[in-house]
């Protein structure tokens, strides 16, 4: 079912706040701020959605390092729309949601970050609240090509070009699949933009273009490290291995091995 169509269970859903906040384990007044993409639930079925309610879930959180932040927030949009109609009942449009994102971050310097939607997100809430620096994986920047009654009608009920980023005055950190025709498309409408580093990874498939045991280290990134990241294309295993440590090594090692022996097993 195409996520342009409403689940009976998306008032239900939207009853939640749909955003998390979790103390760090730092207190150098920095902040991570993390949007989920619109993988968040899948299949796009009433029974997706609803193990996402009971499990409470949100991309990112196994992934980032709370030792190094003194606040993450975790956002999602229920509705897989971008977040331009919010992500609550109560926080129904972008400008509620920016002003909750300022609310919660207010005196912190904050790292905006997410991937596909969640890209986009981080690109956009990133630009109005100020952050201090913004990471997006395989996130849009025009949804133009998303936004048309065939495709999303909801989302082009509610898009005009002001949700458009491809101008963002920001510097953003791109990560990319530099073989990925939906991608291609959003990485050239941002060609003549100084402010987004992009950098290239030899992959095709949309999403994040490096492994999950090197996201750690990598939203730690200064500009300096990232403009280096942008002079070539990067193997998606050279570069994932770059920023590994040898605890998330035996971890990712130890998951996949679990995993391949649960499909032998049957």
């Amino acid at each position: 079912m195409s996520v342009a169509f409403y689940l009976s269970c998306h008032a239900e859903a939207r009853r939640n706040k749909n955003y998390k906040v979790v103390k760090g384990d730092a207190t150098n007044g920095k902040c991570l701020v993390c949007f989920s993409s619109n993988a968040i639930f899948y299949p796009h079925t009433d029974e997706g959605l609803r193990d996402l309610l009971v499990s409470d879930y949100y991309e990112w959180e196994r992934l980032v390092d709370k030792t190094k932040f003194e606040k993450i927030l975790f956002f999602r949009d229920v509705y897989k729309q971008w977040y331009i109609n919010g992500i609550s009942e109560r926080v129904t449009s972008v400008e509620a949601l920016g002003d909750l994102i300022k609310h919660l971050t207010f005196g912190l310097d904050s790292t905006f970050v997410g991937s596909s939607a969640g890209g986009y997100a981080a690109v956009m809430f990133g630009d109005i609240c100020s952050a201090k620096k913004i990471f997006s994986f395989s996130g849009q920047f025009n949804l133009s090509r998303e936004a048309s009654m065939e495709k999303n009608p909801i989302l082009a009920s509610f898009y005009n070009h002001s949700f458009d980023y491809s101008a963002v005055n920001k510097e953003v950190f791109y990560f990319y699949p530099a073989y990925s025709e939906d991608d291609i498309i959003q990485a050239k409408s941002v060609e003549g933009n100084s402010q987004v580093i992009a950098v290239k990874v030899n992959d095709n498939r949309h999403g994040v273009p490096i492994l999950p045991f090197s996201l750690k280290k990598m939203l730690l990134l200064e500009l300096k490290d990232i403009k280096r990241l942008s002079e070539k294309k990067h193997s998606k295993l050279f570069i994932s291995m770059k920023f590994i440590t040898w605890r998330d090594l035996f971890t990712f090692s130890h998951r996949r091995m679990q995993k391949l022996i649960r499909v032998i097993r049957g």
